[in-house]
């Protein structure tokens, strides 16, 4: 009897087990399958950056993190220089930069869309001001919000114009440069 008591405790016991076993492997199946249909990642509004083109960009990069891999393309601004690291994939888009502590001068950041929209931009996890500068194809300038803050999130801010190109540079570069609309970035130093 006492016998019995133990093989039914451990047969009770293993089918426990094994409904437990199968209830955390399928509900990691299903986020699994959330996650591959993006309903487990976070929430940005529609007019954040989906996908990129980089196709007329150099392939020179630059490392952040451990992870993320960026490649960099030089655009002049009146003959000087500016770095930008290219965010062409949507973890790039959506990563921006965000957790960095600043720009360095002469620095910045470029998004690249397959198509022109009015993509929108916001301040998440930023820990300084910048400037965002949305640019046509020939980079001319179409638009400006200048010194946007990371107190602004989760404001965003959107263009007057649709665009595929979008520029984010140290805040108050613009103003300093005397960048404006209709101004033109240059691909190269000539």
């Amino acid at each position: 009897m006492f016998r019995d008591r133990y093989k039914k405790f451990f047969w009770v016991s293993g089918i426990i087990l094994a409904i437990l076993l199968f209830f955390f492997l399928w509900s990691g199946n299903i986020c699994r399958q959330m996650i591959k249909k993006g309903e487990l990642s976070s929430n940005i509004p529609q007019s954040v950056a989906t996908t990129a083109s980089a196709e007329i960009f150099s392939t020179q990069k630059a490392k952040i993190g451990p992870e993320i891999s960026y490649k960099q393309q030089n655009l002049y601004w009146q003959g000087e220089k500016i770095t930008f690291d290219v965010s062409d994939t949507d973890a790039k888009k959506e990563l921006g930069l965000s957790g960095r502590t600043s720009l360095l001068p002469g620095t910045g950041m470029i998004f690249l869309f397959d198509k022109k929209d009015r993509y929108g931009f916001w301040m998440k996890d930023m820990n300084f001001s910048i400037d965002i500068v949305w640019v046509d194809d020939n980079f001319t300038v179409l638009d400006i919000k200048e010194n946007v803050s990371p107190e602004t999130y989760p404001q965003v801010f959107m263009p007057s114009e649709s665009s595929k190109i979008v520029l984010e540079l140290p805040a108050g570069f613009c103003a300093k440069k005397k960048i404006t609309t209709g101004s033109v970035f240059k691909i190269s130093s000539n």
